[in-house]
């Protein structure tokens, strides 16, 4: 973990922005606490800026929870985020939480 994910029971939050800045550390961060957890919620409401890599991300932590049978789910996406899946026809296969 790093001061921008932290991981409260089956919650991992992220904080900050999710950009091709910022991806590789929160990729690592929270692909670390997802390898611990059978079913996780990743919470992106204190995320305050995202784009496309931020979405990749996503879709890449899907992949990864696929691959090992575990779920996932998103919640309090940005509408930064939420834009660009609209966009890219990636709102209809993202698992979302309210």
């Amino acid at each position: 973990m790093n001061d921008r994910v932290r991981r409260t029971g089956e919650v991992i939050q992220i904080s900050g922005p999710m950009t091709m800045a910022t991806a590789r550390t929160v990729d690592s961060a929270v692909r670390e606490a997802l390898a611990a957890l059978p079913n996780a919620t990743v919470d992106l409401s204190a995320v305050t800026r995202a784009d496309s890599a931020g979405l990749a991300l996503l879709l890449g932590w899907m992949r990864q929870n696929r691959r090992r049978q575990a779920g996932i789910r998103f919640r309090g996406m940005p509408p930064q985020m939420d834009a660009i899946a609209g966009i890219s026809a990636l709102d209809r296969v993202l698992p979302r939480d309210g």
